[in-house]
């Protein structure tokens, strides 16, 4: 694993590696695929029944009021009006 380290992945070409892969069928299309199959509970790895990336993202940002920290920003940057 250590050897791993050591390579100069900028010297490395996998085109022709994900070319075979892709033609094979092997690399799945962005419309095999929704947020909820790769982040939330159609994700193998999801052990907590977490929710999908999209529809957390939304509920934080339903906990901010945008135009507030917008305006906190512009006061920051521009001083206070």
């Amino acid at each position: 694993m250590t050897e791993l380290a050591t390579i100069d992945w900028d010297q490395v070409n996998l085109d022709e590696w994900v070319s075979i892969l892709t033609l094979s069928g092997k690399i799945p299309t962005s419309g095999q695929f929704s947020s909820d199959q790769i982040t939330g509970t159609g994700n193998i790895m999801n052990g907590e029944n977490r929710l999908n990336t999209e529809t957390r993202t939304q509920e934080r940002l339903d906990r901010i009021n945008v135009e507030s920290v917008r305006t906190e920003m512009r006061q920051g940057v521009f001083g206070a009006p």
